[in-house]
């Protein structure tokens, strides 16, 4: 009888072999035909190891495979020193679309930020001290050269204004540590 058995280079030799001969058997003629140590093989047959005591049956394909010595152990988990970067999270704000408007002494309702032309109503611009940019169509809008350079004005007063109110803040708590003084640490800005 002939019994196919797939090599570990892919290639599928045929044994012949006589009725009633065991698995030990055709490892010992695989042993000699490629020099590999019967211990050290195992023959597979529809999935399952096949045991040394089993008789090969006719037109069978078993499939070869060698034992590994030793395998790595499992790596330790590393532990880091950094904290995880917080991810950011919208915060809802009660009636903030009433943000967007502004109620003037004579009763009359304004917008207070510019509505997108190419979006319609309800969508606002974001406001910049150059020009008004759409969040949604991207589209954006430029502000005469002017008007821009006394927006930026403004701005910067209201940055140095915000600054100054912070360091009144960490002044009044008392500054920086020992620690954090020997070390170089500063206070926030």
């Amino acid at each position: 009888m002939q019994v196919q058995v797939k090599t570990l280079e892919g290639e599928t030799k045929i044994y012949t072999l006589e009725q009633g001969t065991s698995v030990l058997d055709l490892k010992s003629q695989i042993s000699q035909d490629m020099g590999f140590e019967i211990d050290m093989m195992t023959l597979v047959n529809n999935g399952f190891i096949a045991p040394n005591t089993e008789l090969v049956t006719d037109d069978v394909t078993y499939y070869l495979s060698l034992k590994l010595l030793g395998g790595k152990k499992k790596k330790k988990k590393k532990s880091y020193t950094t904290k995880k970067k917080t991810k950011h999270r919208h915060v809802h704000t009660k009636l903030g679309a009433l943000a967007f408007y502004k109620l003037e002494n004579n009763g009359k309702v304004s917008l207070q930020q510019k509505g997108c032309p190419k979006c319609g109503p309800g969508i606002f611009m974001a406001k910049h001290y150059d020009r008004h940019y759409c969040g949604k169509c991207h589209l954006t809008l430029k502000i005469d050269a002017e008007t821009a350079k006394k927006n930026l004005e403004e701005l910067k007063k209201k940055q140095d204004a915000k600054k100054s109110g912070a360091a009144a803040t960490d002044a009044g708590a008392g500054g920086a540590g020992k620690k954090d003084a020997k070390k170089g640490k500063k206070g926030k800005k």
